[in-house]
């Protein structure tokens, strides 16, 4: 008899000759991926602490951003008063400050308010300045026009080098490039002359 040996066991899951082949299993794709149990991972609010610190240096930023108490003295005593007789005699009003501390007896204002706005407009007949208008220690002294700049409805005024008294600290003028919407702005001055009083008003 022809005896038939049986073919050697196999130890590395390769195929046996002559049997079918079963397909490999399916990887699970609906298994989710440690990244994405990350990004799916809901973000954790902040705590009670860190509120806290994020309101208080907003706060902070406010409050370094607000004019100071001498910082609003300052402005309010360099603003001053003008009234002002232009060309063909109209009597106008408006505000203007010291503003040049390499010259403390410059004056700024618009160019409008001395009546040189439009091309070709002619000086002014005289201009009166008004340092502390509406208090005891108020004082006058008249100034002229060295010159304005039409772009900028800006007008230089000079009162002279011999005032009848101290003239205040000027203002230190700076560009305005730096400003953004919403940005905290004070306004200084006389808007409706003296109608809401000679007092400086400040908005």
């Amino acid at each position: 008899d022809q005896q038939v040996v049986p073919p050697p066991p196999q130890t590395d899951n390769q195929p046996i000759e002559g049997q079918p082949v079963a397909p490999p299993a399916a990887a699970n794709t609906d298994a989710p991926r440690e990244e994405d149990k990350q990004a799916a991972a809901p973000s954790q609010a902040p705590s009670k602490n860190e509120k806290r610190k994020t309101e208080q240096a907003s706060e902070q930023r406010k409050n370094k951003e607000r004019l100071s108490a001498e910082g609003r003295e300052h402005a309010k005593r360099a603003t001053v008063y003008l009234r002002v007789t232009l060309a063909d005699g109209t009597q106008v009003s408006g505000s203007g400050f010291f503003g040049c501390k390499e010259a403390p007896n410059i004056v700024l204002t618009n160019a409008h308010v001395v009546g040189m706005l439009a091309p070709e407009s002619a000086r002014p007949q005289s201009v009166e300045v008004v340092v502390n208008s509406g208090e005891a220690n108020e004082w006058k002294t008249a100034a002229r026009v060295l010159g304005v700049d039409r772009s900028s409805d800006l007008a230089v005024l000079d009162i002279g080098n011999t005032p009848p008294q101290p003239v205040p600290e000027p203002l230190t003028v700076k560009s305005a490039d730096n400003l953004r919407e919403l940005d905290e702005v004070y306004v200084f001055g006389f808007p409706l002359g003296e109608r809401l009083g000679k007092e400086i008003s400040m908005r």
